[in-house]
């Protein structure tokens, strides 16, 4: 424990309460803050002054302060209103979360936020009302409206006048929560899966709403410079998290617009594998009457890099994986919250040989599945809708799904 009340585990910064009332990095003046609790202001000239990216904090934001005694961060942008969110401290996400209900909105129903209240002319009547509802309801902190990388994907495309609409304000409703990345979610369950086929001890699972910032991506989210020497240490490693908040949040609202062609070009492409599975399953008569073994089987191979570190990691023998692959695999992914419904959802799509299939469908086939898994709520657009029930059917778990915002406002019964 350091003079300033805390060490280097996230879940003691609560205690910064005691000494510390804001810690604030200014990008501008290049500089690391601390108020303390009598008032008085230490300011720390750092190391990275005289260097362009400073303290690597994005030039999105001026200002980045935290207060430790309600836990929360506030980005200034270089020019915008002040956005808070709730930072998080190692903690429990469920006792943090207080029973607020998690609601996960497609990109679409985000959108519509948005116009409600820079263009309502162009939301639907039924649905303008509910809008304005939710955004009420979110900004009181009564609900938790969840971000994830999926939706910063979807928005790093948008042209910069939209995005100046809609990010800063998915900034302001979410708060900082998150739904983990898809990826992290599949491959812990498939690890917890194969233990229990093992028989090897469980460790507690991750909380798959949470505030913590390195769960947004399955690859650890970098925060630029790692801080100032100066600092003490535990400052430092607050600072760090400060300017990971920062990065993280400013692709929301930064200008430029992101669109990787090396990443459409993959999604493209496994669209197209699927589509063409879709037709073959239409037309082959013999393939159709095995469609579900042939969809799990192209389910399976899409995981092969996972279940081959994951089985390796169990110990399982190659004899019992292969009778596992045979004849056990189909239960045991439908028992997986978010396995099960995105195998289902697969399944249904492709036993339809109309079913259209995009590089967008990428971002959905693996974050509806998860959300509907692990949200309370989430809202999609109605052909999602339709295969998440269908998916849903069965399971008393998981999230109640529907196509607008007007239901889902009615359903929260706030």
């Amino acid at each position: 424990m350091s003079k300033w009340g805390i060490g280097s585990d996230p879940s003691e910064m609560c205690m910064l309460d005691r000494f510390v009332q804001r810690l604030t990095i200014d990008n501008e003046a290049r500089s690391f803050e601390i108020e303390t609790a009598d008032g008085a202001v230490h300011r720390y000239p750092t190391a990275f002054a005289a260097e362009p990216e400073g303290l690597g904090l994005p030039p999105d934001f001026r200002l980045v302060s935290y207060e430790p005694a309600d836990r929360s961060l506030t980005l200034t942008p270089a020019d915008g209103e002040p956005l808070v969110i709730e930072l998080f401290d190692g903690g429990s996400q469920t006792d943090r979360r207080a029973n607020r209900p998690a609601v996960y909105l497609d990109q679409n129903k985000w959108v519509l936020l948005a116009q409600a209240i820079h263009t309502p002319e162009r939301v639907p009547r039924r649905e303008l009302p509910a809008a304005l509802e939710l955004i009420r309801v979110a900004e009181e902190q009564r609900v938790i409206l969840l971000l994830s990388s999926g939706h910063l994907i979807e928005t790093a495309r948008v042209d910069r006048h939209r995005r100046r609409d809609l990010g800063p304000l998915m900034v302001r409703l979410s708060r900082g929560w998150l739904m983990s990345d898809p990826l992290l979610v599949r491959r812990a369950e498939l690890v917890r899966m194969f233990r229990q086929r093992t028989g090897a001890s469980l460790e507690p699972a991750a909380e798959v709403i949470t505030l913590d910032l390195s769960r947004l991506y399955l690859e650890p989210t970098s925060s630029g410079p790692q801080g100032d020497p100066d600092l003490p240490e535990e400052l430092r490693l607050l600072s760090e998290m400060m300017s990971m908040a920062a990065a993280v949040f400013a692709l929301l609202i930064e200008d430029q617009v992101t669109h990787s062609e090396e990443g459409y070009t993959m999604a493209r492409l496994w669209a197209e594998s699927y589509r063409s599975l879709g037709v073959e399953l239409g037309s082959n008569t013999r393939a159709r009457e095995m469609s579900r073994d042939v969809t799990r089987a192209m389910f399976l191979s899409d995981l092969s890099h996972d279940l081959a570190e994951v089985v390796t990691a169990s110990g399982m023998s190659a004899r019992d994986f292969e009778i596992w692959l045979v004849d056990v695999s189909e239960d045991d992914i439908a028992s997986l919250p978010y396995m099960g419904r995105m195998r289902d959802v697969l399944h249904l799509r492709l036993r339809n040989p109309s079913e259209r299939w995009g590089a967008n469908d990428l971002v959905d086939m693996m974050y509806l599945p998860c959300a509907a898994a692990y949200a309370d709520f989430v809202v999609a657009e109605n052909q999602a809708r339709h295969h998440l029930l269908r998916a849903q059917h069965g399971r008393t778990d998981g999230a109640q799904v529907m196509s607008s915002v007007a239901e889902l406002v009615e359903r929260l019964e706030l």
